[in-house]
C-alpha cells in the first residue's frame, strides 16, 4: 500500500493539497482510492509513532532520574 501511494504521488503533494504546484487538480489521473486501506496504513503509522513517543518519554524520564540520583549521591 505504502509504495502504491508513493507511486501515485512521489512528492506527497497530491495527498495534502487539492491543487498541486503545477496548477493541476490532485490525483487527476486516479479513478478511485481505497480510503479504508489508506486509513489502516495511517493507523499503523500512528500506532508506531505513539509507541516511539512513549518509549522515548520513558527513556528520558529514566535518564533524568539517574542524573538526579547521581547529583544528590
Amino acid at each position: 500500500m505504502r509504495l502504491q501511494l508513493h507511486a501515485l504521488d512521489p512528492p506527497a503533494q497530491e495527498a495534502r493539497y487539492p491543487v498541486i504546484t503545477k496548477g493541476l487538480p490532485a490525483f487527476d489521473k486516479v479513478d478511485r482510492l481505497d480510503m479504508r486501506t489508506i486509513q489502516e496504513a495511517m493507523g499503523g503509522i500512528a500506532d508506531y509513532l505513539t509507541g516511539k513517543d512513549m518509549s522515548l518519554t520513558e527513556h528520558f524520564r529514566f535518564r533524568q532520574e539517574l542524573a538526579e540520583e547521581y547529583r544528590y549521591a
